[in-house]
């Protein structure tokens, strides 16, 4: 009868410490579970994050399109009404036209600016 005892208390003590692991056990997953569901939710909130930087950069390159466009109009149309350039003046141009077209500037902005490139040149203290 002691070696039943015996038997059946190693039993309960077997049975006690495998029902333990499994609860250790469901709350390890429940655990990783939760932390594979922050991962997820912090990655999509990352990528939302991204696209709306990218959405800003684009509106920000078209808003300086456009104010390139306006400088370059303006700078043209100076030009051309006066009928010549200086080579300061060629310079400037081209710093104002090399960023224009390198955001995706064409068009108008560009057909001005060859038009002023075909202007007679003149020196820059020359006033006729």
């Amino acid at each position: 009868m002691d070696l039943f005892i015996k038997l059946g208390g190693a039993g309960l003590v077997s049975g006690l410490l495998m029902w333990w692991i499994k609860v250790l056990y469901g709350k390890w997953q429940d655990n990783k579970k939760e932390r594979l569901n922050e991962v997820a939710e912090n990655e999509l909130d990352r990528k939302k994050e991204a696209e709306a930087l990218q959405d800003s950069v684009e509106l920000l390159k078209t808003a300086m399109v456009g104010l390139q466009h306006h400088d370059l109009y303006k700078t043209c149309q100076t030009y051309l009404d006066r009928g010549y350039v200086s080579t300061a003046d060629l310079n400037d141009l081209d710093y104002l036209f090399k960023p224009y077209k390198a955001l995706g500037g064409n068009g108008t902005g560009e057909l001005l600016y060859n038009r002023v490139h075909d202007l007679e040149i003149r020196k820059e203290d020359t006033d006729e």
